[in-house]
C-alpha cells in the first residue's frame, strides 16, 4: 500500500463502505440464488475472458433487487486480471465501484415502477376508427 497515496486510500476506502452499504440487506433478499449464482458466474467467466462484460451487470440491475444486483459484480471484479500494481487496491477499488454501480441502477430500476419478467407485456391495440391505418401498418 505504500504506492497508494494517502487520498488514494481514503477514497477507496469510502467507496468500499458504500459498497458494505449496498449489500448489508443481502439476507433478506428474497431472490433465487440460483439466478444470483449463475449470473456472478457467468460475469465472473466474462472478466476472464473478454475483459468488461457489463450486459451481465445490467441483466442483474433488471431482474435482482438492489442487495442482490450489487453481489453479481463482486465475484467477477474481484477475479478479473490486473495489469499495474497495486493489484490487490485494484482489485477492491474495482468490485466496490461495479458493486455500488449495479445497486444504484437496480435501485432506478425499481423505483421507476420496474417490470419483473414473469409479468406480462401490454400491446398497443389497433385503432378502431375506420379510415386511420395501424402504427404497424403505415409504413407499408
Amino acid at each position: 500500500m505504500e504506492a497508494v497515496p494517502t487520498r488514494a486510500r481514503v477514497y477507496v476506502g469510502g467507496v468500499v463502505l458504500a459498497a458494505l452499504y449496498c449489500l448489508h440487506l443481502l439476507p433478506s433478499v428474497r431472490a433465487p440464488w440460483w439466478v444470483i449464482a449463475l449470473l456472478a458466474v457467468l460475469y465472473a467467466g466474462g472478466e476472464r475472458l473478454s475483459g468488461s462484460f457489463y450486459p451481465v451487470l445490467l441483466a442483474g440491475a433488471f431482474l435482482l433487487p438492489p442487495p442482490a444486483a450489487a453481489l453479481v459484480a463482486v465475484p467477477g471484479a474481484l477475479l478479473a486480471p490486473v495489469a499495474r500494481r497495486p493489484r490487490l487496491v485494484r482489485r477492491i477499488w474495482r468490485a466496490s465501484q461495479l458493486a455500488v454501480a449495479a445497486w444504484a441502477a437496480s435501485r432506478v430500476h425499481w423505483a421507476l415502477g420496474g417490470v419483473t419478467p414473469s409479468s406480462t407485456p401490454t400491446f398497443p391495440t389497433r385503432s378502431s376508427r375506420r379510415g386511420r391505418r395501424s402504427a404497424s401498418s403505415a409504413c407499408c
